[in-house]
Formats: C-alpha cells, sequence, structure tokens
C-alpha cells in the first residue's frame, strides 16, 4: 500500500492519495491510477508511532536532510511504502488511542535531483 502526498506549490498543502499496485489490470470509473516517477529517492525507513511521528520525519528529511547533504528535492509526489512489516505487524499488535503497537515499520521516499 502507498500514501502518496503531491505537495502544492506553497509547500505547506498537498494532495493525499492511498493506493495499491494494480496487480490485476482493473480498470472503470471508480479506479483512478497514480503514476510514481522513476529516479533517484532518499529512501528512510522508520517506525510509525502515529502520524505526527511520521510527519516530523518527512519534514525532517525534507527541509534539513536534504540540504545538508548536498540533494534538492524534485517536483514529484514523495510516499510512503506500508509493506509487509508494517501489515504483519498491525495485524498482530494493532494501535490504541492513535498509536500503533509493536514495531510497525514504513518506508517513505522522497525524490531528488
Amino acid at each position: 500500500m502507498y500514501c502518496i502526498f503531491d505537495l502544492h506549490e506553497n509547500g505547506k498543502d498537498f494532495d493525499y492519495y492511498i493506493a495499491v499496485e494494480n496487480k490485476t489490470g482493473a480498470t472503470g470509473e471508480e479506479f483512478s491510477k497514480v503514476t510514481l516517477q522513476e529516479g533517484r529517492y532518499v529512501r528512510v525507513e522508520f517506525m510509525k508511532r502515529n502520524h505526527t511521528a511520521a510527519s516530523l520525519v518527512a519534514v525532517y528529511t525534507m527541509k534539513f536532510w536534504i540540504e545538508l547533504n548536498g540533494y534538492r528535492q524534485k517536483k514529484s509526489p514523495i510516499f510512503n511504502l506500508y509493506d509487509d512489516r508494517f501489515h504483519s505487524n498491525y495485524q498482530k499488535h494493532g494501535c490504541k488511542d492513535g498509536n500503533y503497537l509493536g514495531d510497525p515499520v514504513v518506508v517513505l521516499y522522497v525524490p531528488i535531483q
């Protein structure tokens, strides 16, 4: 599962999409297609305890880490990948009061030039 954030020009607002890979080739009016661009990405694995913590990881990566390491962010959507490490953990431990329990790993991808 992917959570895709397409940032607006103001750098604060964004469009948000939840997507999965279309392995069956499903089509129709009830589906939308999102294509993530090929290229270079900063890849950050982290424990997603809650939405606030995930936002802080993304903001730090985009506003500080990229520049400090000599990169520039590319104008393309950033996204989180929720693979089996997140989903199996969620099935086993769940979420309480907005906090994910166990060790819920998520991978952030930020496009760079």
